[in-house]
């Protein structure tokens, strides 16, 4: 089926029927563990007239207007994309969230950010699972200017990618993920400015965590000074953290993960999913930013200082 190419990119488990049958599921998995191009960068005449002959031959079926969107977005094709996503939402009043995350991905491509962004939002609270709304959410909210929620993002998506069995969050999954085409080279580009890091090597496995935090103590601070964070870890796990990381005592920190660490707090008076860590490109132990901690509160750089 041509159409599974494109599926397979983003439908979670339960997000797919068609014509009152169970599509197959096909995970997020299969997408990033390949490490291929799964969806289609240049569409071309080939996909877009097998998609185009789905609809002569049922004009009534909202999917083939759908997964044409996705095409036309690929290709950079954004109004056409969002004609084609909205007469599949016209045609199927009680949309799927694939429909609205598709509409959401459009409204970005077209610069209507706060459009875009309460869209994905959306799809986020009826599929909390799915993680490629967070994954375009992260650049929307970068080009709003909003970075902390787009680092929180990040952090959900990271949540739910590695627990997945996939890769967390960088420029070149993103760029794969989206296809490799005009989007994803835009998107990829938004990051790269973030200083998100470019490669998932740059997450810290589980046992370089623990040798990084166990028994030591991190402090960072902002680029302008203004705002400092320190955190000390025992060996019996115990955890103290204060500044913008807030003001937590006697809390404990479990790691876990083996090739992307997890730091997971537990705090009775915070509720916050587990932290991931990376290298700071071109950070310094001078400027306390060597490492950037990653949760649902944001981005937080700093350093070992003892």
């Amino acid at each position: 089926c041509p159409y599974a190419l494109l599926t397979m990119l983003y439908c979670s488990t339960d997000c797919l029927s068609r014509g009152g049958a169970a599509v197959k599921n096909l995970s997020h998995s299969a997408s990033l563990h390949s490490r291929e191009n799964i969806a289609p960068s240049k569409p071309g005449i080939k996909h877009l007239a097998e998609l185009d002959a789905a609809i002569a031959r049922d004009p009534g079926d909202s999917w083939s207007y759908a997964y044409k969107s996705w095409a036309l977005t690929s290709d950079g094709r954004h109004i056409e994309a969002l004609s084609s996503i909205d007469e599949a939402i016209r045609r199927d009043p009680n949309a799927p969230p694939f429909f609205i995350y598709l509409r959401g991905v459009a409204a970005y491509d077209l610069g209507r950010l706060d459009e875009a962004e309460k869209l994905l939002t959306t799809v986020g609270q009826l599929s909390p699972d799915d993680q490629w709304a967070q994954l375009v959410l992260i650049p929307t909210y970068l080009r709003l200017g909003r970075a902390q929620d787009a680092w929180s993002a990040a952090a959900r998506f990271n949540h739910l990618s590695v627990a997945l069995g996939n890769f967390p969050i960088s420029v070149n999954l993103v760029q794969g993920g989206l296809g490799n085409g005009k989007m994803g080279y835009q998107v990829a580009g938004v990051l790269r400015q973030a200083n998100f890091p470019e490669n998932s090597s740059a997450w810290l496995p589980g046992a370089d965590l623990r040798l990084l935090l166990i028994g030591h103590r991190i402090h960072g601070r902002t680029d302008n000074d203004a705002v400092e964070r320190e955190a000390s870890f025992s060996t019996d796990g115990t955890i103290t953290m204060s500044g913008d990381w807030g003001s937590q005592t006697d809390g404990t920190a479990e790691i876990k993960g083996r090739a992307f660490g997890q730091v997971c707090p537990d705090w009775s008076s915070k509720h916050n999913i587990c932290a991931m860590v990376f290298r700071t490109y071109n950070g310094s132990k001078a400027r306390e930013n060597e490492f950037t901690w990653v949760d649902s509160d944001g981005a937080f750089p700093f350093s070992r200082i003892d």
